[in-house]
């Protein structure tokens, strides 16, 4: 059972453009969509507190981040 809550732009029920997501473990992602994958410029915060800042390309960090 994977909990998902998300708030931002959608397209054909998927999220696209700017949102937020939060998984059933904590986790959230804020940032750019698009059809449903992280695409653009986000941040993700982990449960153990750390995050990463950057680029994603087809759901993964992509390029440089911090």
């Amino acid at each position: 059972n994977h909990f998902q809550v998300y708030a931002g732009c959608s397209s054909d029920q998927l999220p696209h453009g700017e949102g937020r997501m939060i998984d059933a473990n904590g986790e959230v992602y804020e940032g750019e969509w698009v059809s449903g994958k992280k695409e653009g410029r986000g941040v993700f915060f982990q449960a153990d507190n750390t995050s990463y800042t950057g680029e994603w390309s087809n759901d993964t960090q992509h390029g440089y981040g911090q």
